[in-house]
């Protein structure tokens, strides 16, 4: 499995991640970078390709789940073999990649030695649910009235982006992690999986049996 997980979408504050996916990930990858936001001007991808033309990665090409292609956009994303899910409302983009028949092949695009890019709030599909994105944002719009108790299972846990140290937000995630480990993730933070090896960017914290520490291992 390979997975990389970005607190923030910010290219500032992931040189350290950054560092690591350099060493780890062919320049001549070839990345889809998913989106299900309504963006004409595409200017969330233009700032990725910008980002990740900088780190060396020429070959990306943006896939709007909420167009119509004339291929199936599952089978053309897929051609790739990196995948990026961005940092958008999770709830809408986890219902388009149901509505584009996308999940299971997202699992086994990974199975089969895929990378899975999960930035900001586009990581928190990784995990096992969305749930907690309705901690980081007010007005949460459901568009496709996802349940938030499952994603796409990639991992065993669950993925918490742009985390900040609060009480309040602890003693929620304190409560939530009593079923699911939450791995929060502050900004310029984040977590790499490349097959038997694993890579814990910065001090990310585990929330787990209503508990909280650094996070050592995962």
């Amino acid at each position: 499995m390979k997975i990389i997980v970005y607190a923030t979408n910010n290219p500032e504050k992931n040189q350290i991640v950054d560092a690591e996916v350099v060493e780890l990930l062919n320049k001549d990858a070839k990345i889809s970078y998913v989106t299900a936001k309504n963006d004409p001007e595409k200017k969330d991808f233009e700032a990725f390709k910008d980002w990740y033309g900088k780190l060396g990665y020429k070959n990306i090409a943006c896939f709007d789940l909420g167009k119509d292609y004339s291929l199936d956009v599952e089978e053309v994303a897929l051609q790739g073999n990196v995948v990026c899910i961005d940092d958008d409302n999770p709830f809408n983009t986890l219902g388009m990649i149901i509505k584009r028949n996308l999940g299971g092949k997202l699992g086994e695009f990974v199975k089969k030695g895929g990378v899975l890019i999960g930035i900001g709030k586009g990581g928190m599909l990784i995990g096992r649910a969305i749930k907690n994105a309705s901690l980081l944002m007010e007005d949460v719009e459901n568009t496709y009235n996802v349940d938030g108790g499952k994603a796409l299972e990639v991992t065993n846990f669950n993925l918490f982006p742009h985390y900040k140290d609060s009480e309040e937000l602890d003693e929620k995630l304190l409560t939530n992690s009593k079923t699911t480990n939450i791995i929060a993730l502050r900004e310029g933070e984040g977590i790499i999986v490349w097959d038997d090896d694993k890579f814990i960017i910065g001090e990310p914290q585990l929330f787990f049996l209503g508990n909280k520490e650094l996070l050592e291992r995962f």
